[in-house]
């Protein structure tokens, strides 16, 4: 038998080393209310660390609630002090992976916690396949490095705000962006496809411009933008992608604010849509009509007969545009 169960004394349990730790869920009160009508039906493992003082080898939150209550003994699993550290981390993630799924950051932690002790990559996979962890080389080695990364980054993949690889790419930015990023990402919710759209743009920017990310990050029109009170957050981030897209592709910002205002001039209404070529890289422009029936086919092209004489067209079509 790996471990005996025995009544132990609470103030003997170091609840502060976590090298066994892989839950991220902080809260305690459940457990508090269903230990104290019910009793610790479940003992915590621990580990005799030295003197007699106990680290946590999985039920750090039912000692927690323990330490709530204010109890002065609990039943606990005291593993044998000559059991191999790699059962030791064995023991820690399958009581985790037994209670519920493992989130991102949590399954993060359980492969570095078995790494430090499974160094042979064959015998890696076949632990982690037999925990009910990744056994992938490629992903495992992406998702281990997730518990590496600022608690920002980790708090966006805990919300499900932030993607693995968008994570990986914040982690990899110079020093503070990624943070910046993460927490602009999450308190506005940037959709996955807008993070990887402003990462982008903001890079280019500071490659081309010789500046820093943090700098782009701290710009004053920025800072406005995000803590303007008269806009929700959605208008936020359209504001913000359409900032850093301008700084990006000023040229072509040009050209869209112009075909917007020379557009306006047309007086196409409803039903009459006039497409720019995309980036304005080609002169191919395309007009689109919406009709119901012959009458509203009628006044469309009548419209568009107006339009041929309206020199916000040939401002237009020419580019001359003022």
């Amino acid at each position: 038998m790996d471990w005996e169960t025995i009544d132990t004394d609470l103030a003997g349990i170091d609840i502060e080393d976590s090298t066994y730790k892989i839950t991220t869920d902080q809260s305690i009160e459940p457990l508090v209310a269903s230990i104290g009508a019910m009793g610790l039906l479940n003992p915590p493992f621990l580990f005799v660390k030295n003197d007699r003082q106990y680290v946590v080898i999985s039920g750090f939150k039912r000692v927690a609630a323990c330490q709530h209550l204010k109890l002065g003994r609990i039943r606990a699993r005291i593993v044998n002090a000559c059991i191999p550290r790699k059962r030791l981390a064995e023991i820690a993630i399958c009581e985790n992976v037994s209670q519920r799924p493992l989130n991102l950051v949590e399954t993060s932690r359980a492969l570095i916690l078995l790494r430090r002790h499974v160094k042979e990559k064959r015998e890696m996979q076949r632990v982690a396949l037999n925990l009910g962890l990744p056994d992938n080389p490629s992903i495992a080695d992406k998702i281990a490095r997730i518990c590496l990364l600022p608690a920002s980054i980790q708090e966006g993949i805990l919300q499900g705000l932030i993607l693995l690889n968008v994570a990986l790419e914040l982690g990899s930015l110079e020093k503070n962006a990624g943070i910046l990023l993460a927490e602009l990402f999450t308190y506005l919710h940037f959709s996955h496809s807008k993070q990887r759209e402003v990462i982008t743009s903001i890079k280019e920017v500071a490659l081309r411009e010789g500046v820093t990310l943090v700098s782009l990050l701290q710009d004053p029109q920025v800072q406005s933008l995000v803590s303007n009170a008269e806009l929700d957050r959605a208008q936020k981030v359209n504001k913000l992608r359409n900032y850093f897209r301008s700084k990006r592709y000023p040229q072509m910002t040009i050209f869209e604010n112009r075909f917007q205002e020379q557009s306006r001039r047309l007086s196409l209404g409803e039903n009459i849509r006039l497409k720019p070529p995309a980036g304005f890289e080609s002169r191919d422009y395309l007009f689109t009509l919406r009709i119901k029936n012959l009458s509203a086919l009628d006044s469309s092209i009548k419209t568009l007969q107006n339009v041929l004489e309206n020199p916000a067209l040939k401002n237009i079509l020419s580019r001359n545009q003022k």
